[in-house]
């Protein structure tokens, strides 16, 4: 199998990617001037050139073979209809739609970077005008991997609204670093500089001597178990949320303290 991706910058992110396809022998980066077709990027600043990106990854020991694509390779891929794993991003995934579409696709998910796909779906309204102001108010988190937004809500009139904010700055993780990237999803959740949205909306009610007993919160994420359990204490009758899972007792808190949950996907 071989990897193919536009790759401008290296992160933690594309690590992981390469991780998730084990058996990917080869790695071939799309240029920045293939990319141009699908996206402007020469607004992209931070892109390095491609000899050097080829340069780190081949220092990595990942791959056997780190190649830029070329009209050449192109040719060959289509020809010997390579197996090709992608991110699932507008760049790659439209450039192997319109020059390899005969040949086997794999995606991962995994976030690189935003792009034009993602911006439009993340910006665009949910039909559940409280749940958009949640939506709204998680894209103030300078945590992009994971913005989310909460809402306290009681007879349609919003009491508070919050986002998952790093403490003691919200620009902690980036003068810093952030602990939890070095945890996947789960795993030692109460180890983080963040206090989560629902716990910030609850802190600021308590702040202003609000009572939230049998209010509504709207969430953009399923809450973790510790925001379940103060939600449960606080006394909300009802959870909204778009995204997400239930993790460890999460669910079960809530619907022990009597909270209707609702999915609004």
């Amino acid at each position: 199998m071989t990897l193919l991706a536009y790759i401008p910058v290296l992160h933690r992110g594309y690590l992981e990617f390469f991780n998730s396809f084990p058996n990917a022998d080869t790695l071939v980066l799309l240029p920045g001037d293939s990319a141009k077709e699908f996206t402007p990027s020469h607004k992209e600043i931070r892109a390095l050139p491609e000899e050097k990106i080829v340069a780190a990854i081949t220092s990595w020991n990942i791959f056997k073979t780190v190649k830029i694509l070329d009209e050449k390779v192109v040719a060959e891929l289509a020809a010997e209809l390579t197996p090709l794993a992608i991110p699932d991003e507008l760049v790659t995934t439209q450039f192997v739609a319109k020059y390899l579409p005969k040949n086997q696709v794999k995606t991962s998910n995994i976030f690189l970077r935003w792009d034009k796909e993602k911006i439009l779906e993340r910006n665009k309204p949910h039909p559940d005008k409280l749940m958009d102001v949640a939506r709204l108010e998680g894209l103030k988190s300078s945590d992009w991997w994971r913005q989310v937004g909460a809402v306290a809500v009681r007879a349609g009139k919003i009491l508070a609204k919050a986002h998952n904010t790093h403490l003691p700055d919200e620009q902690q993780s980036y003068a810093e670093g952030d602990p939890r990237a070095h945890f996947h999803k789960g795993e030692e959740i109460e180890l983080t500089t963040a206090i989560h949205a629902e716990a910030k909306v609850i802190g600021e009610a308590a702040n202003t001597g609000t009572s939230l007993a049998g209010c509504e919160l709207y969430v953009t994420d399923f809450p973790c178990p510790t925001c379940a359990k103060l939600i449960a204490a606080a006394g909300f009758s009802k959870v909204y949320f778009q995204h997400g899972y239930t993790v460890l007792d999460g669910e079960r808190v809530l619907k022990s303290a009597g909270v209707e949950i609702i999915n609004l996907t």
